[in-house]
């Protein structure tokens, strides 16, 4: 990525490197994180109040040994504090103090959770609070050793958890452990639109036309860059209602046909996500329970398509769905058919907020 920089909050421009380390900014100090060019909300070395664990049971002590480059050492030294957009990251303010990494968490300075001894080259001891669970010690250690190189180092990063191995060149890869598809020269890039939890929404997902979720929060987007809304389920249908929600004549099934229609596992994805109006113009709510598609409109349930791991395999009307999705040909698969898939397109996988 030779030659991008990005502009730091003090107007200093800061030139981006190539590796994926944290870097600063020379006018002010801020640290950044390349996957946050637009929001930085690191910032070196922070002062917190206490070492004082905040619980009366004592800490358990694991040797370790995690080795830390130079570079990686001067980072670490750098610290992280919570600033800009919330996101799972914010929670945690990092420092070091004397020889040890502090990590506390909360508001204000936070609860002291862990504390990692920092010598030469590594890290080699690591304390984690009686606060939790003893036999929950060893997998907060992994923990520990995570946000080192994720918030101290930088470290990229999928939701999952996973360490992303990023390839040379402008090819998409995916994450080993869950599959979620990255392209490099969109993971950081300042001229991106950002999601509110502060993360960079990549090119490649909106270069298609369709809904696509932001890989740190969950939240869904159109193409054009407009948040929409949280993906729509079955317990948010039942918690917070949708018209005509519930059993009744106007929710019987009344023609059954049997379609076939086919979609990419991306595609299905999409679909899974629902769909809950903001709007009456919009009217749909759709939610998937008990792998089927649940489609209601306003007035109640207009149908109920079978999902499968190719797309959809039969659709169940009911008499407000008929008139939707089967008009004067209620005896036509083809189109029926042709009539969920438009709907599908247009609402599931297309949808845009209109301006």
């Amino acid at each position: 990525m030779p030659g991008r920089s990005t502009l730091c909050p003090c107007g200093a421009a800061v030139a981006v490197p190539d590796d994926w380390l944290r870097f600063q900014c020379t006018g002010c100090g801020r640290a950044f994180h390349r996957s946050d060019l637009s929001a930085p909300h690191m910032t070196p070395v922070v002062t917190v109040a206490n070492d004082v664990w905040g619980t009366s049971s004592p800490p358990s002590t694991y040797p370790v040994a995690i080795p830390v480059s130079g570079e990686g050492e001067e980072r670490i030294r750098w610290g992280f504090t919570r600033v800009g957009p919330p996101h799972q990251w914010n929670r945690w303010s990092i420092a070091v103090r004397g020889g040890h990494i502090v990590f506390r968490r909360g508001y204000d300075v936070g609860q002291l959770l862990y504390r990692a001894r920092l010598s030469a080259g590594a890290v080699t001891e690591i304390e984690v609070s009686g606060f939790y669970p003893t036999d929950t010690h060893p997998r907060h250690v992994v923990a520990v050793q995570r946000l080192i190189e994720v918030l101290l180092i930088g470290e990229p990063f999928c939701k999952c958890g996973a360490s992303l191995i990023v390839p040379p060149g402008d090819e998409e890869f995916p994450c080993a452990r869950c599959g979620k598809l990255y392209r490099a020269r969109d993971m950081g890039d300042p001229t991106l639109p950002l999601c509110q939890c502060g993360t960079t929404l990549t090119r490649q997902r909106t270069s298609d036309g369709k809904r696509f979720d932001c890989y740190h929060c969950g939240m869904l987007w159109d193409a054009s860059g407009t948040r929409l809304d949280r993906p729509f389920t079955a317990a948010d249908a039942e918690s917070h209602g949708v018209p005509g929600w519930g059993s009744g004549i106007a929710n019987e099934v009344v023609q059954v046909t049997p379609i076939e229609l086919r979609y990419s596992a991306e595609d299905l994805r999409r679909i899974r996500w629902g769909f809950r109006a903001s709007a009456m113009e919009e009217r749909w709510f759709v939610f998937v329970q008990d792998e089927w598609l649940n489609v209601y409109r306003v007035g109640g349930l207009c149908a109920k398509a079978r999902l499968t791991e190719q797309g959809i395999s039969a659709l169940h009307l009911t008499a407000s769905g008929q008139a939707v999705f089967a008009g004067q040909d209620n005896t036509s698969v083809a189109a029926v058919a042709n009539a969920f898939d438009a709907f599908v397109q247009m609402i599931l996988l297309r949808y845009a907020h209109q301006h």
